[in-house]
């Protein structure tokens, strides 16, 4: 139906084998979801080894690629060095190596050989040179205050000077002694002030308020998002269907083969395949998430699925990009249909009896 539309729309063929390549990527994520969903008991008793083949594949390749020279350098537009190996997208790189990092940190519940895989995770991480490494210092402290510590009193002490640390973090970025001579941090200083410092005309045409402040922190992916979502304002015709993806980088300001889309997966899914699509790819992600969030759920399943959706919605390229959907996919159907308590006494019970 959407390739009819579009063919009609648009009186042209030759986008066609684009256009279904395209739909193939949130259909594997569906795809992946719904068997995950099916098997749930299943992908529970691999999880650890699943988590762990990753781990092996993502870290080892990222750390072999930066000590031997081979793979993809990324960043040098922006004064250093980094390695994504073999893998192709920054932002599933990100996301991959953040959600090993939540899963590891809390498997040191229970398990406390569990810093080994976290630290290649971390190391990993650091020399992808992703941002996302700056949530690493609140992930460890959330966990160590809700989840380690059990006595109320020590929790009080835990939260504020938790806060007041991170207050004095962000206020000491001013300090050369800590930062500006800083290697770590004069790693990925240039690439934060070429997202602070964005041209002022550029951002003056974003007219989403919401956009406009997000643009500080996310160069031109707010741009980006806004140019679009004005052709939607301008052309509200297309709100339904949406414009496709070979068209969807002639309406956003750039052109095919080069940078397309905004980056940011809730828009750029409703730029492509609009109002209905969207609500198809998005109708079993916000149901489970509405079922987590309503019975306050914090566990190692239910904090990477509030994370990489958060990440899907402002970075983009989780459900559009095989690799970030499949992690994405492989938690939301771990946290689909869990077994009530009732349940799972009637099953024990009936093992008992039999």
């Amino acid at each position: 139906m959407y390739l009819c539309l579009y063919i009609v729309r648009d009186g042209s063929y030759d986008f066609i084998h684009i256009e279904i390549i395209e739909y193939v990527k949130p259909l594997f994520f569906l795809v992946i979801l719904d068997i995950i969903c099916k098997h749930n008991h299943y992908f529970r008793k691999k999880m650890s080894i699943i988590m762990l083949i990753n781990l092996v594949i993502y870290s080892f390749s990222i750390i072999g690629s930066s000590i031997s020279g081979f793979g993809i350098i990324t960043y040098q537009a922006y004064g250093y060095y980094a390695t994504k190996s073999f893998f192709y997208a920054n932002n599933t790189t990100a996301i991959m190596s953040l959600i090993l990092s939540i899963y590891y940190s809390y498997q040191l519940i229970d398990k406390k050989s569990s810093i080994i895989p976290l630290s290649f995770a971390i190391v990993a991480m650091f020399l992808s040179g992703t941002k996302t490494i700056i949530f690493i210092p609140f992930i460890f402290v959330y966990i160590l205050t809700f989840k380690v510590i059990k006595k109320k009193m020590l929790k009080w002490i835990m939260v504020p000077t938790s806060i007041i640390l991170i207050i004095l973090g962000i206020l000491s970025i001013k300090n050369a002694t800590y930062f500006v001579n800083n290697n770590i941090f004069n790693k990925y200083e240039s690439r934060v002030y070429h997202s602070v410092n964005l041209p002022s005309i550029e951002r003056d045409e974003i007219t989403n308020p919401l956009l406009k402040y997000y643009s500080y922190i996310s160069g031109g992916r707010a741009l980006r998002a806004n140019r679009g979502l004005m052709n939607l304002y301008n052309e509200p015709e297309n709100i339904f269907f949406g414009y496709g993806f070979s068209m969807l980088s002639e309406k956003v300001g750039y052109n095919y083969a080069s940078k397309t889309g905004s980056e940011m997966d809730a828009i750029d899914l409703l730029l492509r395949y609009g109002i209905i699509g969207s609500i198809c790819i998005y109708m079993p992600i916000i149901t489970i998430i509405i079922s987590l969030v309503r019975r306050r759920k914090t566990d190692m399943i239910s904090m990477p699925i509030y994370i990489i959706f958060l990440y899907s919605t402002f970075a983009g390229h989780i459900i559009t990009a095989p690799m970030g959907a499949s992690v994405f996919a492989l938690f939301l159907g771990l946290a689909y249909n869990i077994p009530s308590r009732k349940r799972l006494y009637t099953e024990n019970k009936m093992q008992l009896i039999m």
